[in-house]
């Protein structure tokens, strides 16, 4: 089957069918209306998961309008006005940017459910809609991803995901020529984009059915877990930041942010919090490439009483993340108590050795551990590390 739309009235559409095994053709007329004659980037899509192609178009005032197709015709115009910003409309002027242009909207099944959402570029954001059956209410994600963006399921979940290159726009100048005639050629500027070094895929989905949640036991002992996306998390990946081979980790992981335990019998509740900062990854050969952590991670511990909450110790730990050989193993652990003053200051070394079997591993070479009273100096211990020939 294939469809055409009457380019002068913009109401009509006809479907195409050949039935190669009976060799016959034939075709049916449909009309629609979108609301309006001034529309742009037509798409069909099912929106409301029946397996009928319906008919979408943004138009001039940016609303999303809607025709769902009933089998015998299309219904009325269902118009989408509440999104905001509104998704944009391609301008006759030739005034819309290179990526504008390459970014129309698009309609894909970004939750699963087997209806077409809408994903639209506007500024420098992505945003998606989630269809509700014959219309787009509001945006249910956005993310910041300057360049193009393509859809494709990544992760083979059934889901469409987006996956966006970055890029940056050059102002390049023309030479300024003179012509062998006499006459000058002006020097021009030219807006050319190139890629940055960064390649994002934004999942469509944040898989959270298989993460423990609470654990609970029948004397009244209970803990709950929070966590969260990686990319929601302020801080615990910068998209924009690094160099090869040193890039930002863009997996998609879910990341502990709390742990609150009541251990029962009326004793104190114990709560961690986490935070998160800059996860890198290392791209090398197979014997070097691996995550290398993130930049720093702190976890703070509290007891929670009738009394209210109150603050026990605060542990920051860092990594080293420009030398492959420790690839994200700590480097240094802090530990302060209540009042901030430091207690405890663990400083680790690595080394990289060849097995028996000729593979590479990693392993702590030396320890020093210097332990503080509210923050003055105390003592100081150093362990060394020797291996046999078994590692």
């Amino acid at each position: 089957e294939w469809i055409t739309i009457n380019k002068n009235s913009l109401d009509k559409m006809v479907v195409h069918r050949i039935d190669i095994t009976a060799s016959t053709s034939s075709s049916s007329e449909y009309t629609f209306s979108l609301g309006s004659a001034n529309y742009k980037n037509v798409s069909f899509a099912d929106v409301n998961g029946d397996g009928k192609i319906d008919i979408l178009a943004v138009l001039e005032s940016g609303d999303v309008s809607v025709c769902l197709f009933t089998g015998d015709g299309f219904t009325g115009a269902n118009i989408s006005n509440s999104l905001n910003p509104k998704p944009q409309f391609l301008k006759a002027d030739n005034s819309n940017t290179f990526a504008e242009e390459q970014n129309t909207k698009v309609f894909a099944d970004i939750n699963g459910d087997r209806k077409a959402d809408l994903i639209t570029f506007n500024g420098s954001t992505i945003y998606v809609s989630f269809s509700n059956g014959n219309g787009f209410p509001q945006y249910d994600m956005s993310k910041e991803a300057k360049g193009l963006f393509q859809l494709a399921d990544v992760n083979a979940d059934g889901k469409v995901d987006i996956v966006a290159l970055g890029l940056k726009e050059v102002v390049k100048k023309t030479p300024f020529l003179f012509t062998l005639d006499g006459f000058f050629v002006e020097s021009m500027d030219i807006n050319e984009y190139e890629p940055v070094a960064s390649l994002e895929i934004l999942f469509s989905d944040k898989e959270t059915e298989d993460l423990v949640e609470r654990v609970s036991t029948n004397d009244g002992k209970e803990t709950k877990i929070n966590c969260e996306f990686n990319r929601d998390l302020a801080g615990a990946v910068k998209p924009e930041t690094g160099s090869y081979p040193n890039l930002p980790n863009l997996s998609g992981d879910q990341l502990v942010t709390a742990v609150e335990t009541n251990p029962g019998d009326g004793l104190p509740k114990t709560k961690e919090t986490y935070q998160y900062n800059d996860s890198k990854v290392h791209i090398g050969n197979n014997d070097e490439m691996g995550l290398l952590g993130f930049k720093s991670t702190t976890k703070e511990t509290s007891v929670i009483t009738p009394e209210g909450e109150k603050k026990v110790s605060t542990q920051i730990t860092e990594y080293n993340q420009t030398d492959p050989i420790e690839l994200g193993k700590p480097s240094k652990v802090k530990t302060y108590n209540a009042t901030g003053n430091l207690q405890d200051e663990v400083s680790i070394q690595y080394e990289k050795v060849t097995t028996p079997n000729g593979t590479l591993t990693h392993r702590i070479k030396s320890q020093n551990d210097t332990i503080y009273e509210n923050g003055n100096y105390f003592s100081q211990n150093t362990i060394s590390y020797e291996y046999d020939t078994n590692g």
